[in-house]
């Protein structure tokens, strides 16, 4: 307080609190600063003392809530967008750090003032923004879908997850992973091997390949349907095992007839003698 005795000072009027800090103090070591304003409010003190260049005392409570006020102000603009790409566990942990401190804005304990104004910073900082990747998975109606290729956003159909109680299942033409559309185009190797109460499949209209022993074991599979105009491979052995009654059900009008006719070659060549295909 000494190093600032000759410095012109903004005050609180006599009666606040802070007023009989400040007078108690210059009392104590006998200075005698020039007042240049006293007033009642301490957000006018502050902007007078600013504009002035001038000196004012204020609680160190204060000092933090102004500091997470800034802060508050600065995460509300965050949150007034919206979630928009951030993943939902780091904008669930933004959004309970901003209530909390919204909450706690006017608190008079510096400790939780201060807490509260890190774990809001703390929580804005790590917001993170979904990312399609290689790898990333999504589970659609019993279908566990994989990315294959993230620039291109396409997307293999890796296997079910209900092998014991899928007796339909419907490969999508497109997926939603990580809030990005991906298309649909392979059913994995295997995927559905041994699926013994599946009946019925439906292959997306994207789907241009159908990967070896897909269906193979699948004893009661008796309809496939075909909605793709873009199949080009029926992998080998892809419908061995299956029901003797099978029938697969094709586009008529695929991208090209010698497509069509060479899938058709292709399926009664996958395991299955006795398939029909329409």
């Amino acid at each position: 307080i000494l190093e600032a005795k000759n410095e012109n000072f903004i005050s609180n009027k006599p009666g606040h609190s802070v007023r009989a800090i400040q007078d108690s103090l210059f009392a104590a070591h006998n200075i005698s600063p020039k007042l240049l304003l006293e007033t009642a409010s301490i957000e006018i003190e502050k902007k007078v003392t600013i504009a002035c260049n001038a000196v004012m005392i204020c609680p160190l409570n204060y000092i933090e809530q102004q500091a997470l006020a800034a802060v508050i102000d600065a995460a509300a603009a965050v949150k007034n967008k919206g979630q928009q790409n951030y993943t939902d566990a780091s904008w669930t942990a933004f959004i309970t750090a901003y209530n909390h401190a919204e909450a706690g804005r006017n608190s008079t304990d510096m400790a939780q003032l201060s807490k509260l104004r890190t774990d809001l910073a703390n929580a804005q900082k790590a917001l993170k923004e979904v990312k399609l990747e290689n790898g990333n998975t999504v589970v659609v109606n019993d279908v566990l879908y994989k990315v294959t290729n993230a620039a291109k956003k396409t997307v293999t159909a890796v296997s079910g997850t209900n092998k014991n109680g899928s007796t339909s299942i419907t490969i999508q033409s497109t997926v939603v992973v990580n809030k990005e559309t991906c298309t649909v185009t392979e059913i994995d190797a295997d995927a559905f091997k041994n699926y013994k109460k599946l009946k019925k499949v439906t292959i997306g209209s994207n789907v241009t390949k159908v990967g070896k022993a897909a269906f193979s074991g699948c004893k009661n599979l008796k309809n496939i349907k075909v909605q793709s105009k873009v199949l080009k491979t029926f992998g080998k052995k892809a419908l061995k095992g299956t029901s003797a009654k099978l029938t697969v059900k094709i586009q008529k009008k695929m991208s090209s007839a010698k497509l069509r006719n060479k899938l058709i070659k292709q399926i009664k060549k996958a395991g299955n003698k006795k398939v029909k295909v329409k």
